[in-house]
C-alpha cells in the first residue's frame, strides 16, 4: 500500500536505463535521449543521421566527420559538436555562415522489436530551425515511425513522404516495408497530400501534423507478385491507391480526422532560430492501447499537452497490431531547408504492474505464481497466472519459480469471470441488527437479494440511466451492459436508450482497474504453526486441509474478488455495504479508490473458552477508503478433512468507519493480526486532522478489535489516542507481544498489546530516534541469534539499530538523496561519522516501499527519480545490506545464474515494490517487482538466496 510514499515519488517526473550487475523482468521500457556521446539503444542510421554531441561509439555515428556531410558547416554548432550532455539526433543540415544544405535526409530504425501485448506509449521532442525560410516555413519535415517488429530496418520516400509512405513524385518511390504507423511533423505541408504521396490525404497544408497508416508498397513487395515489376510500377502503384494486378495492397492510408494545422502563432519551424537553445521544442505523445485506440497530444513549448485525436479504434482501418514493434525516426530537405533534431526518445507499455508478483508460500516445480497489473485506457485489470519451470536439470537452467511463457489465464476474462457467475457469486452485507452486534456486522447476502436501502437510490440519484435498482444490478454484473459490441450480455440493447455504463472501462472485459493501493493474497489451507497449541485448532486444520485454494484481490471497481487459484474462474467477490449506496454512480465509482488499502487473512476463534473446531473460522480481515474503513469477513468452513468446498464469505463480523474528513491509516497498511490469551486481534491505526495550515493538528488512534467479535478485550472502548503522530506501517512481534511503529520525527516506538486500546496506547515508548530526525515510513524487527533488532526507513534513509532493555544504539545507516554515503556509529558519542564499510544508497535514491530481511540481508527498494528533463520515470533498484554490519551480503545470491556481487540489483525503470518471498526445496525465493509489468521476452524470474533461513519468510500470502 503505502500510498503516501508513492505519491510522493509518482510526483518525480520518461526514464533512464538501470544500470548493474542483473535486470529485472521489468526490461520493456527504452529510452534515448540523444544528448551524450553515444546512445543507449541500438539502433540502424542511414544517411545523415547523427549525434551532434556523439564521439563515435554506440549505434549511431557523430555528426563531426560524418561523411555525409562532407565540409559542411554544421548549423548552431561549435566546431561542428556540441558539449556532451547538451546535443541532439540530428537529421538534416540547415543554413550556417550564409549557405544553405538542400535535399538531405537521415533516419535510425530500432533493431530490437518491442512487444506490443500490453499497448504502447511513445513520447519524443523535436527541434526545427536553422533553415532558409523558403515559404515562411522551411521544409521537409520529421516522421516517427512504428513498423513490424519481424521487418528489417528500412525506410520509406523521402520529399513529403519524410521516409515513411512511398512516394508519388520522389524517385525510386519505395515505401517503408511492413509500416504500421507514420507520423508526419510536417513544415512544408506534403506528409498528407495525395498528389504528392499515396492515394489518400487532405491536400497541401505547411504546419500541419498528422497520420498515416499501414503500408507495404515497394519494389520487393511487387516483385514478389511480379518479378518484371520496375521503380516505375511502384510509382503507378502508389498513385492508384495499392491495386496491382489482381493484388490490394496497403497504401499508407491516411488516419481519418487523425491530423492538426498548428496556429499561426506555433509554427513547427522557428525560422529565426540559428541554435537550439533559440528553437521552439515540441514534444509528441502517441498511446495505442492493446485493443487499437490510438490516442496523439502535442506540447508546444512545455504549455501543456493539446489532444488531436482521443481513442480513435485504428484496428478496423489499419488493422490489428503486430505482435511487436520497431520504432523509427526521419527526416528530410528538398528544394528548402531547416535542421531536423530529436532529443527525447521513450516508448512503454501502457499497461503497469501494480505489485510484486504472487507466490504461496511454499514453491515446488510447476507451481503457478500470479501477476496483477492495469491497463489505464481503456480501463482494464489483469490478474494473470504464470505457470513455473519444471525442476532445473543443469547449473544453466533456469530455476524453479521461474515463470514459463505465456500466462495461463486472465482472471478479468469472460470466460472465467461471466455475466452469469457475477450474477450468481457477487455479495454485500446485509442491515446490521439493531442491537447486540458491532458497527457494521451483518450477515452475507447476495447482491440480487440486498435490501433496497443498501443501494440509497434517491430522487436525486434517479436519472434516465439509473431508473432503478435493477439497472444498477445490470451494469454491476455485466460492466458492458447495454453498450454497442457487447458479446458478453446476448440481450443488447436491454437498458435505456443511448445509455452505455463503461465510463472509460474496457468493452467485454469483466475487473475494473487496479491500482498500488489495492491488494492480493494467495490463501491456502490452514497451518499457522502459533495457533498448534490452542483449542480446537488443528481440527479445524485438518477438516480444511483440503479446501479449494484461493487467490484473493481487491479492484477499484469496489469488490474483494476471490478466484480458484489453479483454474482463475471466480469463486465470489465482495462489496462492503457503504460502497453499495454509490454503485449508481457509474461515472466515477472507480475514481472513489475505495478499496485502497491493504488486507491479510488470518484464523480466528470466537471464544476463549474451550473453543472446539467448530469456534474457528478464516477470515478477511482489511483497510479500505485509505483508512476510514476497516472491516472483518468471516469465511466458511468445512467439516471433513476430505471436502474441497471453498471458503465462502458468511458474515461480516464488524465493519468500523471514521467520519472525520480525511481519515487515514499511516501507509494503508492492512490491520496487524495479534494473539493475545489465545485470541486474535486486529490493530490498526486512523490519524485524523483538524484545522488547517499552521493550526493543523493531527491525532494518531490505536484500536484493537477482535476479530471474531469486533470487541475489545476489556471495557467498550475500541481506540485511544496514542501519545505520537504515527508515520509508518505496524510491525508485531508475536514472540514479545509488542508492535513497533516510526512517527513524524525520526521516532521509533513500541508498546505491548493487551487487546485493549485504552490500556496499550499510554504505555508507549519512544525507544530509538534516527539521525537526522526525519518522518519513518516503515520499520521492521528481527532476532539473531537471540538478540533483537530494529530498522526504520525515512525516505531518503535506512538505519539499523541493536536493542538492549529500553535502549537502542545505531549500528550503521545508509542513505541516498542528494549526498549518498554509508555511517557508522563515532565511538562513544553515538554520533554518526561516514563510512566506506557501508554500503550508501542510489545516488538520488528514495526508499519506496518496506524493506524486507531474507536470510540475515536486508531489502531496500530504491528509487531514483529521472536526472534527465527528457525522462518521464526513473529506475528501480533493491540495496542488499548485511543487517549486523551494512556492508555487502555474506551470503550467495543468484539472478539469472549472475552472481550479485555489489549488492546491488537493477530492476530497470520504474517505482520498485517490496519483493515477495517464497521457499522452495532448493532454498528461499526472491520476486523482484516494480511498475513495468513482465512479459513472454522478460518474463518473472526470482531471485535466489542461499544461507541459512536466520529469519522464516512472513507468510503475508498464505497463513
Amino acid at each position: 500500500m503505502y500510498k503516501n510514499i508513492l505519491l510522493k515519488i509518482a510526483r518525480t517526473l520518461p526514464i533512464i536505463i538501470g544500470l548493474g550487475i542483473a535486470t529485472a523482468q521489468a526490461g520493456t521500457t527504452v529510452v534515448d535521449d540523444f544528448t551524450g556521446t553515444s546512445a543507449n539503444l541500438p539502433w540502424k542510421a542511414f544517411n545523415g543521421a547523427c549525434l551532434t554531441a556523439g564521439n563515435g561509439t554506440g549505434s549511431i555515428p557523430a555528426c563531426k566527420g560524418l561523411a555525409y556531410y562532407g565540409n559542411e558547416t554544421q548549423t548552431g554548432l561549435t566546431n561542428n559538436q556540441d558539449t556532451p550532455g547538451s546535443g541532439a539526433l540530428r537529421f538534416t543540415n540547415g543554413c550556417a555562415n550564409g549557405t544553405c544544405y538542400y535535399h538531405q535526409n537521415g533516419a535510425i530504425i530500432s533493431t530490437t522489436p518491442f512487444p506490443s501485448n500490453q499497448g504502447i506509449q511513445v513520447t519524443f521532442t523535436t527541434y526545427t530551425y536553422g533553415g532558409d525560410n523558403s515559404g515562411g516555413h522551411g521544409a521537409d519535415g520529421i516522421g516517427f515511425y512504428l513498423l513490424n517488429g519481424t521487418q528489417a530496418p528500412n525506410i520509406g520516400a523521402w520529399g513529403g513522404s519524410l521516409g515513411y509512405s512511398c512516394s508519388n513524385t520522389n524517385s525510386p518511390y519505395n515505401g517503408m516495408a511492413g509500416a504500421y504507423l507514420g507520423l508526419g511533423i510536417d513544415e512544408y505541408g506534403n506528409f498528407l497530400n495525395q498528389s504528392d504521396n499515396t492515394a489518400t490525404g487532405y491536400g497541401y497544408q505547411p504546419g500541419r501534423i498528422g497520420l498515416r497508416g499501414y503500408g507495404n508498397i515497394n519494389l520487393a513487395s511487387l516483385q514478389a507478385i511480379d518479378p518484371s515489376a520496375t521503380a516505375s510500377t511502384v510509382q503507378a502503384v502508389c498513385k492508384n491507391g495499392g491495386s496491382y494486378e489482381d493484388h490490394s495492397l496497403p497504401d499508407y492510408a491516411a488516419i481519418p480526422g487523425a491530423y492538426k494545422v498548428l496556429p499561426s502563432n506555433q509554427p513547427i519551424a522557428n525560422e529565426s532560430a540559428t541554435t537550439r537553445t533559440q528553437a521552439t521544442p515540441i514534444t509528441y505523445k502517441l498511446i495505442i492501447t492493446s485493443n487499437g485506440l490510438l490516442s496523439f497530444s502535442y506540447n508546444y513549448n512545455n504549455t501543456g499537452f493539446t489532444p488531436v485525436i482521443t481513442k480513435q479504434d485504428i484496428s478496423s482501418s489499419n488493422g490489428p497490431m503486430p505482435p511487436s514493434f520497431l520504432f523509427g525516426f526521419g527526416g528530410s530537405t528538398g528544394g528548402s531547408d531547416n535542421v531536423h533534431e530529436i532529443t527525447c526518445f521513450e516508448a512503454s507499455p501502457s499497461t503497469r504492474a501494480t505489485s510484486s508478483p504472487i507466490a504461496p508460500l511454499s514453491l515446488s516445480a510447476g507451481s503457478l505464481i500470479y501477476e496483477l497489473s492495469s491497463n489505464p485506457d481503456p480501463v482494464a485489470g489483469h490478474v494473470q497466472a504464470f505457470q513455473t519451470v519444471a525442476a532445473p536439470t543443469s547449473a544453466a537452467s533456469a530455476p524453479v519459480g521461474t515463470a514459463s511463457g505465456a500466462y495461463k489465464w486472465d482472471a478479468g476474462d469472460p470466460q472465467y469471470m461471466p455475466v452469469s457467475a457475477r450474477t450468481s457469486d457477487l455479495y454485500s452485507t446485509g442491515p446490521t441488527p439493531s442491537t447486540g452486534s458491532p458497527a457494521g456486522a451483518g450477515v452475507v447476502t447476495l447482491l440480487t437479494s440486498l435490501d433496497s436501502a443498501a443501494f440509497a437510490l434517491t430522487s436525486s440519484h434517479i436519472s434516465t440511466c439509473v431508473p432503478n435498482i435493477g439497472t444498477i444490478l445490470d451494469f454491476t454484473f455485466d460492466p458492458s451492459y447495454n453498450t454497442a459490441g457487447d458479446t458478453t450480455s446476448p440481450a443488447y440493447p436491454a437498458g435505456p436508450s443511448g445509455c452505455s455504463y463503461l465510463a472509460g472501462r474496457q468493452l467485454n472485459w469483466m475487473l475494473g482497474g487496479l491500482s498500488q493501493n489495492d491488494h492480493a493474497q494467495y490463501l491456502g489451507p490452514p497451518g499457522n504453526a502459533n495457533f498448534l497449541s490452542l483449542g480446537g485448532y488443528v481440527p479445524f486444520a485438518q477438516n480444511n486441509n483440503n479446501r479449494e485454494k484461493l487467490l484473493l484481490f481487491t479492484s477499484n471497481d469496489g469488490f474483494l474478488y476471490a478466484v480458484d487459484a489453479t483454474t482463475g474462474d471466480l469463486v465470489w467477490g465482495w462489496m462492503p455495504r457503504p460502497f453499495v449506496a454509490s454503485l449508481w454512480d457509474y461515472k466515477n465509482f472507480q475514481s472513489y479508490g475505495y478499496f485502497d488499502g491493504g488486507f491479510t487473512t488470518t484464523d480466528a476463534v470466537d471464544t476463549s473458552t474451550n473453543p472446539a473446531a467448530s469456534d474457528w473460522a478464516t477470515y478477511v480481515v482489511g483497510t479500505a477508503q485509505g483508512g476510514a474503513y476497516h472491516y472483518a469477513l468471516k469465511l466458511s468452513s468445512n467439516t471433513s478433512g476430505s471436502s474441497t468446498s471453498p471458503p465462502l464469505p458468511t458474515s461480516q463480523t464488524w465493519g468500523t468507519m471514521v467520519t472525520v474528513p480525511h481519515a487515514t491509516s499511516p501507509q494503508e497498511q492492512a490491520p496487524v493480526i495479534v494473539t493475545v490469551n489465545n485470541t486474535q486481534y486486529a490493530l490498526y491505526i486512523v490519524n485524523t486532522t483538524t484545522g488547517t495550515g499552521s493550526s493543523a493538528v493531527t491525532t494518531s488512534t490505536l484500536y484493537e478489535q477482535n476479530v471474531a467479535t469486533g470487541l475489545p478485550a476489556s471495557g467498550t472502548a475500541i481506540s485511544a489516542a496514542l501519545p505520537f503522530v504515527a508515520n509508518s506501517l505496524i510491525t508485531y512481534v508475536s514472540s514479545t507481544g509488542s508492535v513497533w511503529i516510526g512517527d513524524n520525527n525520526g521516532g521509533v516506538w513500541s508498546l505491548n498489546v493487551s487487546g485493549t486500546a485504552s490500556s496499550d496506547a499510554g504505555n508507549a515508548v519512544q525507544v530509538a530516534t534516527t539521525s537526522p530526525k526525519a518522518p519513518i515510513n516503515f520499520v521492521g524487527y528481527t532476532e539473531i541469534n537471540g538478540l533483537p533488532y530494529i530498522w526504520a526507513a525515512t525516505q531518503n534513509e535506512i538505519t539499523a539499530f541493536s536493542l538492549s532493555g529500553g535502549t537502542s544504539q545505531i549500528l550503521w545507516a545508509s542513505s541516498g538523496g542528494t549526498s549518498p554515503s554509508g555511517y557508522l556509529p563515532n565511538g562513544s558519542s553515538g554520533s554518526l561519522q561516514s563510512s566506506t564499510s557501508v554500503m550508501p544508497l542510489q545516488s538520488g535514491g528514495q526508499i519506496s516501499a518496506p524493506p524486507t530481511l531474507v536470510n540475515g540481508v536486508l531489502i531496500v527498494p530504491v528509487y531514483v527519480p529521472p536526472t534527465s528533463s527528457c525522462s518521464l520515470v526513473g529506475v528501480g533498484y533493491y540495496d542488499l545490506f548485511d543487517l549486523l554490519s551494512g556492508g555487502l551480503p555474506k551470503i550467495p545470491i543468484t539472478y539469472k545464474n549472475n552472481a550479485i556481487t555489489n549488492g546491488i540489483v537493477s530492476l530497470g525503470s520504474g517505482i520498485p515494490y517490496t519483493p515477495s518471498v517464497s521457499v522452495t526445496q532448493n532454498g528461499t525465493v526472491v520476486y523482484p517487482g516494480n511498475s513495468q509489468a513482465p512479459n513472454p521476452q522478460n518474463p518473472i524470474s526470482p531471485i535466489l538466496f542461499g544461507g541459512s533461513v536466520m529469519n522464516k519468510p512472513v507468510a503475508w500470502r498464505q497463513y
